[in-house]
């Protein structure tokens, strides 16, 4: 999966989703079975929360985000904030590589 949720009014930002957001979103899946596809990206440095990032590793029409709208991570990437970009380009190497080497954790 190349494609990454952005804001639909502003396809140049992601769309980050809190874990409440983000349980509401996702349709048909258990909190355990989401938790499974989550992947630990890092923790905002700046920020004084040290808040997680994580990626969800799904495919789109299990996502329904109202205000947001999928797009390709390779063309749309370059378009992003710098801390945007290194997320949507951490996120997608990292779902696959998990997609294509399924007995590694």
């Amino acid at each position: 999966n190349t494609n990454v949720l952005v804001s639909k009014d502003d396809t140049t930002q992601l769309q980050l989703l809190s874990h409440t957001e983000l349980l509401e979103c996702v349709k048909g899946s258990s909190k355990e079975e989401l938790h499974s596809k989550m992947i630990f990206l890092g923790r905002l440095h700046n920020d004084i929360n040290r808040t997680p990032i994580f990626a969800l590793d799904a495919k789109e029409q299990d996502i329904h985000v109202k205000d947001g709208t999928f797009v390709n991570t390779r063309t749309s990437a370059p378009l992003f904030s710098t801390l945007h970009n290194e997320l949507a380009l951490h996120a997608t190497a990292y779902t696959t590589w998990q997609s294509n080497n399924k007995h590694c954790a």
